[in-house]
């Protein structure tokens, strides 16, 4: 007898996988509809994972009918998402499939991703992670400019000066520095305040 989870049932034992250090459980599943894939068990004992994805696809067909946004901005932003989690790209699958990065189910529906994200403040807002190794869900998701999801990442270098902290390109911004530049100063180990304050002039070389 076949161990089923929605529309998927267990074909393969057990096996692991180290993903960022960790050893993650995965089993070989095919889904009703004949697909086979990988998934992880703690996605199918917990539910977050159903079928292969036919099943939220038949889903958000069936509301795109009655939602009437196909082919908005806000739609493709939401489309493009769901695409990413999906790995189809296989530059996606390694920063989002093989990571365990997946959509919350809410967001299978457009109408609740629109209702609790909203629209863009502008077109320079994409659809940001503020925890950068967790999915997409309205607690862990914002519109940010690229600056600001910079801002947001590990490795952002941050520069404290007169009881200030900002990061590179906040202080770049402010005080009219090439950041390039700025990051070039700091690097080499020029005092904050000179660094903040010298003119750059574009040259073969960067400024000193």
């Amino acid at each position: 007898m076949k161990i089923r989870f929605g529309k998927l049932s267990i074909i393969g034992s057990q096996f692991s996988k180290r993903i960022k250090g960790k050893s993650v459980m995965f089993t070989m599943v095919v889904c009703d509809c004949g697909i086979a894939k990988e998934v992880r068990i703690g996605n199918l004992t917990s539910g977050s994972t159903n079928s292969c994805g036919c099943l939220g696809s038949k889903k958000s067909s069936e509301r795109l009918m009655t939602h009437g946004q196909s082919g908005t901005d806000l739609h493709s932003r939401w489309s493009a998402m769901h695409e990413r989690c999906k790995g189809y790209k296989e530059r996606d699958r390694k920063r989002y499939t093989e990571r365990g990065i997946t959509v919350c189910p809410e967001w299978s529906s457009f109408e609740t991703f629109r209702d609790e994200m909203g629209e863009p403040p502008s077109s320079s807002h994409t659809l940001d992670r503020i925890n950068n190794d967790a999915g997409y869900s309205k607690e862990n998701c914002r519109w940010a400019t690229k600056e600001e999801q910079s801002n947001n990442k590990s490795s952002s270098v941050f520069i404290e000066h007169e009881g200030i902290r900002k990061t590179v390109a906040q202080w770049a911004r402010d005080k009219g520095v090439c950041p390039k530049a700025l990051m070039y100063r700091i690097k080499a180990g020029w005092d904050v305040g000179l660094a903040l304050t010298l003119e750059y002039k574009h040259s073969n070389k960067m400024a000193s």
